[in-house]
C-alpha cells in the first residue's frame, strides 16, 4: 500500500531569478533558403547544396551601432561551404534540430563575427560571437549535449553575459579585427577566470571518492555467483586487468602464482572494459557551474561482469584487480599495462577533446548528441597514427595534462607540422562522421574536399580554444590514480551479505540478501538461514511472518525496519549478521556465515545546494532529497508533494 504525504520545505536564503538580456540586436529567424541555390561568395564558385538531412537558412548579419564595415566582399563559412554578404543578409547550411558554427570573414580573409546557428538564432552578431568565445572558453564544448543545450537555452540570461557582450562591442568598435586581438583574448581570459571563480562560492568538487570501496570513481561490486562488475562515476576511460596471483587447494596447501605483478611483467588472466560514463543523472548550483563543468553528477556506467570462480581443485583463491586510467600520478605497471594506457589516453585526447571541436569546425557536430563511444575504434587508430610522431603531446600525455595535449595538437595542425599525414585522417574523421550522421555520398566527398576550409574554420576559433582547463572540465586525469587495486578472495562454500554496506532510511525498509556460492544441495537437504542484528535501531523481517532482532528462517532475503518511533543518533550504525546451514532431517551442518553493516539514517530531507553565494539576476536550479541524498521519488512506500516556500526578500 503506497502512502500519500505532504512535505512543507521552507527554503532559507534568496534564489534570484533570472532574467534574459539583450543586445540593440535580436535573433530574426529566417525563412529556409532554396536548398543547392546560393549567391556566389566572394572569389569563389557556386554553394554547395546542403547534405542531406540538412537544409540552407538565411542568416542576418548585424554590425554595432557607429561600426562601418564593408560588408560586400566578405563571405560566410558553414559547414565548410561559403556565402557571400548581400545587404546584411547570407546564408548557413543547418541540420532539423541541429546547430551549425558560422564565421564572417573580411574581404582579406579575416575573421570578423562567429556564432552558432540554430532553431531561434540566425543571426551573426557581437552577441553571438560573445555566446561562442564563452562556448569554447569555459569548456562547455567538452560537456555533454544537455550541458551544451542548456548553455545556449539560458547564458544570454546572464548579468555577466551581458556586461561581457558590451566589453565586446567596445573593442569591435575600435577594431573589427578584435576577434584575433590580444585585447579580446584578455577580456575572455578574464570572464572565463571570473565565471568559474563565482563558481566556486558553491561547495561542488568532481564528484571523487578516494576512501573505502570507491576510489577515484571505480568500485568493485560483488554479484551473485562468482562474479564482481566494476562500476565508473567518472567521465574517464579505463580498463581493468584480473590477476589470480595465489590458490589453496582442497588440502589448504597454499601456491604462490605471482608474487609481484609488475616486477614480473606477469600478463593478465582476464581484461575488461571499464568505459566512462556518459549520462549526466542531476545537475546541481548555478548555470556558470554546470557550463564550466562542475555541479555534474553522472550516472554510474557498469563494465562487463568479471569471473572470480574457484578451479575443481582449489578450495582458495586470491585474485588481484588492477584499473588503470589516464592520470598525472605515475605508477609501476607491466608493459601489457602501460601500451593499454598509451591507448586510452590517445581515445581521450582522440574522443573527449579534439574531436568536439574537429566536428565543430566541419560543422556536423549533431552525432554527439547521440554518440555514446560506441564505433569510434577506427577514428582512433586514425588520430593515434597522426599524432603518435609529436613528442611534446606524448609527454603532456603521460603527465595526464590534457590541456597541454590539447594545445599542442591543434599548434601542430595549425602550424603545418601534420600536413603530410592529414588528409588520411581527415578522411577518417569525415568517414566516422558519415557512420553517424546520414551525409551521403556527395556531401561526404564535399567535406573530405574542403580541408582547406576546415583550416580557415579552425585558424578563426584558434585563439579561444586555450583557454578551457580540460583539468577542471573532465576532472578525473587530474585527481585519480592511474592504478587503483582491489584484493577479492573466492572461497568455497563462501556466502556473501549483498549488500555488505549500505544505508537504512528510518521508516523503509532496506533489503538485504544472502548469496550461496558453490554449493548443492542432495536429495531431502534445503538451507536454512540463522538470521540476526544488534538491534539498536531496528529489527529484521522476512517474507514468511517472522520479526525480531534475531529469528531463523528458510528464506535468503530479509527486511531490515528502523521505526519512525525511535530517536536515531547521529552515526547510528546496525550490523546484520546471517549464519547458514544446510538441514536435512533432524540435523544441520554449518556452510558458511556472512555480515554486513547499515548506517541508520533518520527519517528526514535536506534542500541541495545550501550555503551559496549567487549573483543578482541569476537563477539557480534546487532539489530536495532525502537525508541519504537520494531522490525521494524512487521511495517504493510513499509518493511526496512538496511544498516550496521562500521569504521573498531577494527573489522568488
Amino acid at each position: 500500500m503506497r502512502f500519500f504525504r505532504l512535505l512543507a520545505l521552507l527554503l532559507v536564503g534568496a534564489s534570484l531569478l533570472g532574467v534574459t538580456g539583450c543586445d540593440s540586436h535580436s535573433d530574426n529567424p529566417a525563412t529556409p533558403g532554396t536548398a543547392g541555390v546560393s549567391t556566389n561568395p566572394a572569389g569563389g564558385g557556386p554553394a554547395t547544396p546542403p547534405p542531406v538531412g540538412a537544409r540552407m537558412v538565411d542568416i542576418s548579419v548585424a554590425l554595432p551601432s557607429g561600426v562601418n564595415l564593408d560588408l560586400s566582399q566578405a563571405s560566410v563559412l558553414s559547414q565548410l561551404a561559403q556565402f557571400a554578404v548581400e545587404n546584411g543578409q547570407s546564408q548557413a547550411v543547418l541540420r532539423q534540430d541541429g546547430r551549425s558554427l558560422a564565421i564572417l570573414f573580411d574581404a582579406n580573409g579575416k575573421p570578423v563575427l562567429i556564432g552558432f546557428i540554430r532553431e531561434g538564432q540566425r543571426e551573426l552578431s557581437v552577441t553571438s560571437t560573445a555566446e561562442a568565445a564563452l562556448f569554447y572558453g569555459l569548456g562547455t564544448v567538452y560537456l555533454p549535449e544537455e550541458i551544451k543545450q542548456k548553455f545556449f537555452d539560458q547564458i544570454r540570461g546572464l548579468p555577466f553575459f551581458t556586461q561581457f557582450v558590451a566589453q565586446t562591442q567596445t573593442l569591435f568598435a575600435s577594431d573589427p579585427n578584435f576577434l584575433t586581438s590580444q585585447a579580446f583574448q584578455d577580456l575572455l581570459q578574464a570572464t572565463v577566470q571570473s565565471v568559474v571563480a563565482n563558481g566556486d562560492l558553491i561547495d561542488i568538487q568532481p564528484r571523487l571518492v578516494f576512501s573505502g570501496d570507491e576510489r577515484s570513481g571505480l568500485s568493485l561490486e560483488e554479484q551473485p555467483g562468482d562474479k564482481a562488475i566494476l562500476v565508473n562515476t567518472l567521465r574517464r576511460r579505463a580498463y581493468a586487468f584480473i590477476y589470480k596471483v595465489s590458490s589453496k587447494d582442497l588440502n589448504d596447501q597454499e601456491t604462490v602464482l605471482i608474487a609481484d605483478i609488475a616486477g614480473q611483467n606477469a600478463p593478465a588472466g582476464q581484461e575488461v572494459i571499464v568505459g566512462p560514463t556518459t549520462d549526466i543523472s542531476s545537475t546541481i548550483g548555478v548555470l556558470q557551474n554546470q557550463v564550466s563543468g562542475k555541479g555534474l553528477e553522472y550516472a554510474r556506467k557498469e563494465s562487463d561482469p568479471i569471473s572470480l570462480g574457484l578451479a575443481a581443485n582449489e578450495n582458495e583463491a586470491m585474485y588481484k584487480v588492477r584499473v588503470i586510467g589516464p592520470s598525472a600520478f605515475a605508477a609501476v605497471l607491466t608493459d601489457q599495462e602501460e601500451e593499454r594506457l598509451r591507448r586510452l589516453e590517445y581515445e581521450t585526447l582522440g574522443l573527449d577533446v579534439a574531436l568536439p571541436i574537429l566536428v565543430n569546425m566541419v560543422g556536423e557536430d549533431s552525432f554527439l548528441k547521440s554518440f555514446k563511444n560506441e564505433g569510434g575504434d577506427a577514428f582512433v587508430d586514425a588520430f593515434t597514427n597522426l599524432v603518435s610522431s609529436l613528442p611534446a603531446v606524448n609527454d603532456a600525455l603521460t603527465q595526464g595534462d590534457l590541456s597541454k595535449a590539447r594545445d599542442e595538437f591543434f599548434d601542430a595542425l595549425r602550424t603545418g607540422a601534420l600536413s603530410n599525414a592529414f588528409q588520411p585522417f581527415y578522411d577518417q574523421l569525415i568517414g566516422f562522421i558519415g557512420d553517424n550522421v546520414d551525409l551521403g555520398e556527395d556531401e561526404a566527398n564535399r567535406l573530405k574536399a574542403g580541408s582547406e576550409s576546415f583550416f580557415k574554420a579552425l585558424d578563426a576559433v584558434d585563439l579561444l580554444l586555450g583557454f578551457a582547463d580540460i583539468g577542471r572540465v573532465l576532472a578525473a586525469p587530474t585527481q585519480a590514480a592511474m592504478l587503483e587495486e582491489w584484493n577479492v578472495t573466492s572461497t568455497r562454500n563462501k556466502v556473501t551479505l549483498v549488500p555488505a554496506e549500505s544505508t537504512a532510511i528510518q521508516g523503509e525498509e532496506k533489503t538485504l540478501t544472502a548469496v550461496i556460492q558453490d554449493s548443492n544441495l542432495a536429495a531431502g537437504e534445503s538451507y536454512e538461514f540463522h538470521w540476526s542484528t544488534s538491534g539498536q535501531f531496528g529489527v529484521l523481517r522476512d517474507s514468511l511472518g517472522h520479526e525480531g532482532t534475531s529469528f531463523t528462517s528458510s528464506s535468503d532475503e530479509v527486511r531490515y525496519f528502523s521505526s519512525n518511533a525511535l530517536m536515531i543518533p547521529e552515526g547510528a550504525e546496525e550490523t546484520v549478521t546471517v549464519e547458514v546451514f544446510i538441514r536435512q532431517g533432524m540435523n544441520s551442518t554449518r556452510l558458511n556465515q556472512a555480515e554486513g553493516s547499515l548506517k541508520v539514517l533518520p527519517l528526514g530531507f535536506k534542500i541541495t545546494p545550501s550555503g551559496l553565494t549567487i549573483d543578482g539576476g541569476s537563477s539557480l536550479a534546487l532539489r530536495a532529497v532525502r537525508s541519504d541524498g537520494s531522490d525521494p521519488t524512487s521511495s517504493s512506500a510513499f509518493d511526496y508533494r512538496f511544498a516550496w516556500e521562500t521569504d521573498g526578500h531577494f527573489g522568488l
